[in-house]
C-alpha cells in the first residue's frame, strides 16, 4: 500500500475515533513516534501510528 494511502487510513481512523462516544473521553491524534511527558499524562492519550505491513507472518522462533 502506498504511503499516502496508509496516512489516509490512519486519518480516517482518527476521525472515526473522535466522532464516537466512549466511556472515557479522549481525543485521538495521528503520530509517528509518540512521546509524552509523564507529568502531562493526567488524561487518556490515543495515538494512531501509520505503519506499512510487510505481509510476512511473524513466528515465535
Amino acid at each position: 500500500m502506498p504511503q499516502a494511502d496508509i496516512i489516509d487510513v490512519a486519518d480516517a481512523i482518527v476521525t472515526e475515533l473522535n466522532a464516537t462516544s466512549f466511556s472515557q473521553p479522549f481525543t485521538a491524534a495521528r503520530g509517528y513516534l509518540p512521546t509524552f511527558d509523564l507529568a502531562e499524562m493526567n488524561e487518556l492519550k490515543v495515538t494512531v501510528v501509520p505503519k506499512e505491513d510487510d505481509g510476512k507472518l511473524d513466528t515465535r522462533n
